[in-house]
């Protein structure tokens, strides 16, 4: 892994935004076709996932150039989340949520921010489908849930704030949430303590445009590594 580090360190340096956006989309691909030798799949994974925000973060832009790439990666969540990449799966959840906004690119209309709403809430209702009926296929169960759950429900909020057409949606979703998540047999208690308190966090911030922009569209600094809404204080 100290190669591939080495060497994405350099891509960040010197390549041009549309080779970062080839390299991303060429990693993203390859996340679940690593070989399974020691700890090379999980460190290789944490590179990703580093690259992922970093990505990002030095050119937004990229977010709407592979936004259907994204949502795809994004959508087929047993492939890309199980077996040690539940990281990097964040990761792009939280870029998605995040930079899927008209004030970081234009060209995100309410028409684009809501196809985006649509494939994370269909992404949800996958989710909480498997919760619902245990046993845990054996995926799911090496899932840290209630921290996928917590990006996931961070990032359709965080559209919800940026295009005043989902904020009533999002909000109606939430509140099922809290009400299926009080006593979900998928989840042990502090897992689903996690869930709710996020919840209803994020519906009392989108009942109040104004705190929803402030709370929840403000830009936000570079997280570590990755991306742990989980266990966050606030609600980015």
């Amino acid at each position: 892994p100290l190669l591939l580090k080495s060497y994405l360190a350099r891509l960040l340096e010197s390549e041009s935004p549309d080779g970062l956006q080839n390299a991303l989309q060429a990693l993203l691909e390859r996340a679940g076709k690593l070989y399974p030798v020691g700890s090379l799949p999980a460190d290789v994974l944490e590179l990703m996932a580093e690259f992922v925000l970093r990505v990002v973060t030095q050119h937004p832009q990229i977010v709407f150039n592979i936004h259907r790439d994204l949502l795809e990666f994004l959508a087929a969540v047993q492939r890309n989340c199980g077996e040690g990449r539940e990281t990097v799966y964040c990761n792009v959840l939280w870029v998605v949520g995040e930079y899927t906004a008209a004030h970081h690119d234009a060209r995100f209309t309410a028409d684009v921010i809501l196809q985006a709403h649509v494939g994370l809430e269909e992404l949800i209702f996958e989710l909480n489908s498997s919760l619902q009926n245990p046993p845990l296929p054996a995926w799911l169960a090496e899932v840290n849930v209630a921290k996928v759950l917590c990006v996931l429900m961070t990032a359709l909020a965080k559209l919800a704030a940026g295009c005043p057409d989902i904020p009533p949606r999002v909000r109606v979703l939430l509140a099922k949430l809290v009400t299926q998540y009080a006593e979900n047999p998928g989840l042990d208690a502090a897992a689903r303590r996690v869930v709710v308190v996020r919840a209803k966090n994020l519906s009392n911030a989108l009942k109040q445009p104004a705190v929803a922009a402030a709370a929840l569209c403000a830009p936000v600094p570079l997280p570590p590594v990755h991306v742990d809404s989980a266990s966050a204080p606030g609600l980015v």
